[in-house]
């Protein structure tokens, strides 16, 4: 089930003593009852992951309003770092390649990457085969150490089949002094609906995992990152600026 144990969280790593949330899409959901992630059980595997995506052939487009998409990624990055300019970005989930936009608008060094060849292709072809990559976070990282000042990661953690290697090359690729954006569907938000699996987010196995907020944090602890300051969401998302943990 995990990289650990198959009776611990694969975000946690505490004892896993699931509490059923129900189904979709034919897969069951699972909360764990130490940190209140929510996840697919039996945990999500490559394997299938990419069968899905092999059976539907995904044909990526434009969201409805790709320019008010890539202003308010404007936003965020000015809010958490002001004056941008000649910064290097990272967006670690580039998919339709607008935070790389948002940040080239805003005067920085920009590069995406994406684990999903699909999302790489869209992104190059409206917007650049230089900028955008189809490679891992791990494999990224062995190359390109301690390069970034800035990290955006969207969502990332929901479609990660390997957590644990999606934070250590986090921590890897951020320069000293560097910041992290995060933000990520909250399993555990106290503005969830009542049901969990009508909640328009919830669509495995595109995304599989909902991590609390606790159980974030426990799993950027592990590789030495810590959240420096957590953004209020009304919307069940938890909003992060993570940086390197003070020794």
């Amino acid at each position: 089930m995990t990289e650990t144990h198959k009776d611990k969280c694969p975000i946690c790593h505490k004892d896993f003593v699931p509490l059923r949330m129900g189904e979709k899409n034919d897969y069951a959901l699972d909360a764990c009852r130490a940190c209140g992630s929510v996840m697919v059980m039996p945990w999500m595997t490559d394997e299938k992951r990419e069968q899905y995506f092999g059976e539907i052939e995904p044909q990526i487009t434009h969201t409805p309003n790709p320019d008010r998409d890539i202003e308010r990624r404007k936003q965020i990055i000015e809010r958490i770092l002001p004056n941008p300019a000649g910064k290097k970005l990272l967006d670690i989930c580039s998919q339709n390649g607008y935070t790389v936009m948002a940040a080239k608008q805003l005067g920085m060094q920009a590069y995406g990457i994406d684990e999903h060849e699909f999302f790489v292709e869209f992104a190059r072809s409206r917007y650049g085969e230089n900028l955008f990559e189809n490679i891992s976070a791990r494999e990224f990282a062995e190359t390109h150490a301690g390069e970034y000042d800035f990290i955006y990661a969207l969502e990332a953690f929901s479609l990660q089949t390997h957590p644990d290697d999606l934070a250590a090359a986090m921590a890897k690729l951020l320069k000293p002094g560097g910041v992290i954006y995060i933000e990520e569907p909250d399993g555990n938000h106290w503005n969830l609906p009542g049901k969990f699996t009508v909640w328009p987010v919830v669509f495995p196995p595109i995304n599989f995992a909902y991590l609390s907020r606790k159980g974030l944090i426990a799993l950027l602890k592990r590789h030495g990152l810590a959240v420096s300051k957590r953004l209020w969401s009304w919307y069940p998302f938890s909003k992060f600026i993570v940086r390197h943990k003070k020794p």
